[in-house]
């Protein structure tokens, strides 16, 4: 058979396996981590950005939406008085906390509250602190709790020492506290045989002025007498020393004589209704007493005791420094001129250098509006004395606000050392302004008493104390001299304007221009 009848399939088979090409070498490739750099994120897509700021204003509503946890405490009640969750507590007129859960005790005698109170009230959480129900109470003197009548129950509180240790437990009281709004003072007993219609909130009194209250009335601890928790009220804290009796009143006194028949002498609705005590101090001299000091409780005064006690004198110092003025000017009106005139206080002073001068009130140097010039002239205490001649004042200097006028020796006869009898003040303390009024030859002397709760600072006028409340007239208490409570030195005089009162503050040196 010759070569072209080879078979053409097994020929181009071969041809092809002869031209295939042999094994193809791969590479391997050598795959190494990147590392991602802050700029490669910033030089990339800026969405991520938008997210994180979008996350973290989520985050910041969700934390600002979540409520105030405030901190927890527990008070025990002995009783419940409809108290709920979801009532408040509150003080000095706000709520300050909020009721979580009432609940009977484990062996049912009394009632555990638990209570939240906010962040800002957290400081009321010290030891000392006392709570109370706060519910309807109605007496002669007046009604309390009424807003409890027909709306939600709350607790009320009388807060402790905020420097104190803190607390979560605390023992509530069974009624409220009668001293919430007089909480300093002195704390006395007062023991007597009989408890003679005393109760607790009586009031305590001298010469008919509420100085106190009874805080509570129980037995004695042999049971042999019955005593009386009472708090005489800190600006009457001076009426009780060891020279001062307590009688218990009924607030009825009646007397029958054939001479002058039957006298029947009552005291307030208050102390008729639930009895009272009255204190007297009957001798100079008497020493200071300290909290928790025993008294007698007499069934009634002895018939000496008021006539000893009106040589009793219970400051050591006199009230002084203010002399009566007055101003007077012409004026013009409709129908021609007219004297006019309005009076002031003055505050007479002798320097270390024997130099005499009152001093008295920049304003009432000013002439009036419509007043004639040349007619404004200041008079002091002496009814045919001189005039004084006010000086003219410089429109182009500040003017001060007290101002000081030469007068004669016999101008008056009580002066103020100004060296010796002005005391520097470095915190408020409380003070009695003193006005002066003639009696005749003589001057009389009134005071209008002011409580250092009464004052506030402000530190943008350190020079003054802003009185928060003032009911005087302006002619009876402009320019009066104010004294310290407790010695007696003048510490700074009374401005009054139309809108505030204040206390302007003397130096020791007195060095007012």
């Amino acid at each position: 058979m010759s070569n072209s009848s080879e078979d053409p399939i097994a020929t181009s088979t071969t041809n092809q396996v002869a031209h295939e090409p042999g094994p193809v070498a791969v590479p391997n490739a050598n795959v190494v981590p990147a590392k991602l750099t802050a700029k490669d994120l910033m030089g990339g897509s800026k969405m991520w950005l938008l997210t994180l700021v979008c996350l973290l204003i989520a985050v910041g509503l969700v934390w600002w939406s979540m409520p105030d946890r405030g901190l927890k405490i527990s008070i025990h009640f002995p009783e419940g008085h409809g108290l709920q969750a979801e009532d408040v507590v509150r003080f000095r007129g706000i709520d300050v906390g909020t009721v979580d859960r009432v609940e009977l005790n484990s062996d049912l005698t009394a009632i555990d509250v638990v209570v939240t109170l906010k962040t800002f009230a957290e400081p009321l959480a010290r030891k000392g602190t006392r709570f109370w129900i706060v519910r309807p109470s109605l007496s002669f003197s007046g009604v309390s709790g009424l807003e409890t009548a027909v709306g939600n129950k709350y607790i009320g509180l009388a807060p402790g020492d905020p420097k104190g240790p803190r607390r979560f437990r605390f023992e509530g009281l069974a009624s409220p506290l009668p001293d919430t709004l007089a909480s300093e003072g002195l704390e006395i007993i007062i023991r007597g045989e009989k408890r003679h219609s005393v109760s607790e909130g009586s009031p305590i009194t001298c010469r008919g002025v509420e100085v106190g209250h009874v805080l509570s009335v129980g037995l004695s601890q042999d049971s042999r007498h019955v005593d009386v928790r009472a708090k005489v009220f800190e600006k009457y804290r001076k009426l009780v020393t060891t020279n001062t009796k307590f009688w218990a009143t009924s607030g009825v006194d009646v007397d029958f004589s054939l001479g002058e028949g039957l006298k029947l002498d009552t005291e307030s609705l208050e102390t008729i209704a639930r009895g009272g005590v009255s204190l007297l101090v009957i001798e100079s001299g008497g020493k200071e007493v300290n909290p928790g000091h025993v008294f007698d409780l007499y069934a009634a005064p002895e018939k000496n005791w008021y006539e000893s006690a009106k040589s009793v004198r219970l400051t050591s110092f006199k009230l002084s420094g203010a002399v009566p003025m007055s101003a007077s000017w012409t004026q013009k009106g409709l129908f021609g001129e007219s004297k006019k005139k309005t009076t002031f206080i003055g505050i007479p002073f002798r320097d270390s250098g024997g130099k005499r001068f009152v001093l008295v009130p920049s304003d009432m140097l000013v002439l009036p509006s419509k007043g004639v010039e040349g007619t404004l002239k200041l008079f002091g205490p002496k009814p045919n004395g001189p005039g004084i001649e006010p000086p003219a004042l410089d429109a182009d200097s500040e003017t001060p606000e007290f101002v000081r006028l030469p007068v004669p020796a016999d101008f008056t006869d009580q002066w103020i050392d100004a060296s010796r009898d002005v005391r520097r003040l470095e915190t408020i303390e409380s003070c009695l302004a003193v006005r002066a009024n003639k009696d005749g030859s003589e001057l009389m002397y009134l005071d209008y008493p002011i409580e250092h709760h009464q004052l506030t600072i402000d530190e943008s006028q350190p020079d003054r104390w802003f009185m928060n409340r003032f009911d005087g007239d302006r002619r009876v208490w402009h320019g009066a001299p104010v004294l310290s409570a407790t010695d007696g030195k003048l510490i700074g005089a009374i401005s009054v304007s139309d809108r505030q009162a204040t206390i302007v503050k003397f130096s020791e040196t007195f060095d007012l221009k």
